[in-house]
């Protein structure tokens, strides 16, 4: 059986702790990589697009959820904007 493991940082905890904090936990993230990956259970990693330029889309039941009348809309960046989709 697969897992994907999505390791999520606190909203500006970059700005908030300082950058010799931040090389310390991408190292320890660099390490944690090296060992599944020594071990033959990583299959990639990836870096996902920050919340200022990544857009969200939400998907319930494998349905993006439409309300009746109702648009479909995306999230954008972390400001929350929306844009209908198709």
């Amino acid at each position: 059986m697969q897992y994907m493991l999505l390791i999520v940082a606190p909203r500006d905890q970059r700005a908030e702790r300082g950058v010799e904090a931040g090389q310390r936990a991408y190292a320890q993230m660099g390490a944690f990589a090296a060992e599944l990956k020594q071990r033959g259970v990583l299959l990639g990693a990836q870096s996902l697009a920050s919340e200022t330029t990544g857009t969200r889309v939400r998907v319930r039941d494998g349905q993006i959820p439409r309300r009746a009348g109702a648009q479909t809309t995306m999230c954008a960046g972390a400001s929350g904007q929306t844009r209908a989709i198709s």
